[in-house]
């Protein structure tokens, strides 16, 4: 299970995504009643996918990055994680002509995927010198 872990996660992520971004907005379109010609529910829309975005996403990867870690090929899992998330993520968005913000949320996914399994490896080597030198003294 645990060599498993580095291939099922993004791909539950990336599903959890699609499942919680298609009930939220069914949600909103039929159980939720708002005034006719409201913008509300793609307000909310748009809050969620930001939540999701600013919150589960870094989250997500912080802890993905502790899953690779170790792994001998560390950073093919990164960019098989991004592509992944950045595929399914703009799934339920049609974004023809949109190249800004296609651009900045493969970014934010890259930035996400590549800086805490960046950060992890360098506490590692900082912690592997403190443990020399604590032996040599």
């Amino acid at each position: 299970m645990k060599k498993t872990k580095k291939f099922i996660y993004p791909v539950i992520f990336s599903a959890l995504f699609l499942i919680l971004y298609i009930s939220f907005v069914l949600l909103l379109t039929t159980v939720i009643s708002f005034p006719n010609g409201s913008y509300a529910p793609a307000a909310l829309a748009v809050l969620f996918t930001f939540a999701w975005l600013i919150i589960a996403l870094p989250i997500y990867c912080i802890r993905y990055s502790k899953i690779i870690v170790d792994e001998k090929l560390k950073f093919l899992f990164p960019v098989y994680n991004s592509l992944l998330i950045i595929l399914s993520h703009m799934l339920p968005f049609n974004l023809q002509g949109e190249t800004r913000i296609i651009t900045h949320f493969v970014l934010w996914v890259l930035f996400w995927n590549m800086v805490p399994l960046i950060c992890r490896l360098i506490s590692r080597k900082y912690e592997e010198k403190d443990a020399e030198k604590e032996t040599q003294e």
